[in-house]
């Protein structure tokens, strides 16, 4: 059965999920979401009240295929995802961060949006990343950035349930029929992939 995996994108900074280069990638943060979710499960982020973006759907993706970390680090596909600190915001948030990978214990984390200054370890984030050693990916997706949609009235409460959802985990508990409905909703832009880009480049990172 189809499952819809819907949170709220605190900071979209083109990082997580990371939609360039043709594939939408989460492969930082929201690690039980990337450890449940199966192929042709949808995740979908929406906004938050902070950006100004609360019920819009900031990107929806259809899981298509998932790989550990260190497949991803070694996958010729996704060597372009591996972030350049010094080259444009597109590469600067690079998602290809992590080898090495002891589920929930170690890694070696690249110098990243998810690391200190210099290139230096955070623990924090990257204890919080491999707590799932597991990446999501799509090739079926579409990414609205600083062009989040809003959803029409019918589809933003499901009884009861919120979509896109304001909580900060995740919702799932989506009905079938209700999933075929924000689906329908959302193949109706005619438009699929990389439609704007990330709210967070509004300020100076980009």
């Amino acid at each position: 059965m189809t499952k819809l995996y819907c949170y709220k994108v605190a900071r979209d900074y083109g990082f997580a999920p990371n939609p360039f280069w043709g594939t939408c990638s989460l492969a930082c943060c929201k690690p039980d979401i990337r450890r449940s979710a199966q192929i042709d499960d949808w995740v979908v982020g929406g906004g938050s009240a902070q950006n100004k973006m609360r019920h819009q759907v900031v990107f929806a993706m259809r899981v298509t295929e998932t790989m550990s970390f260190d497949a991803y680090w070694g996958d010729p596909r996704f060597q372009c995802k591996k972030p350049v600190i010094s080259k444009s915001a597109k590469h600067f948030f690079g998602d290809n961060i992590y080898y090495d990978v002891i589920e929930g214990q170690s890694a070696t984390q690249a110098d990243s949006h998810h690391s200190y200054s210099g290139g230096k370890t955070n623990y924090l984030n990257l204890h919080r990343d491999i707590g799932s050693n597991r990446i999501l990916l799509s090739d079926d997706f579409i990414y609205f950035g600083q062009d989040a949609q809003t959803p029409p009235a019918e589809i933003q409460s499901f009884a009861g349930t919120d979509f896109p959802t304001d909580v900060r985990n995740y919702q799932n508990s989506y009905q079938t029929e209700h999933i075929e409905t924000i689906v329908a909703w959302l193949r109706s832009f005619p438009e699929w992939g990389l439609r704007g880009l990330p709210e967070a480049w509004k300020n100076p990172y980009a």
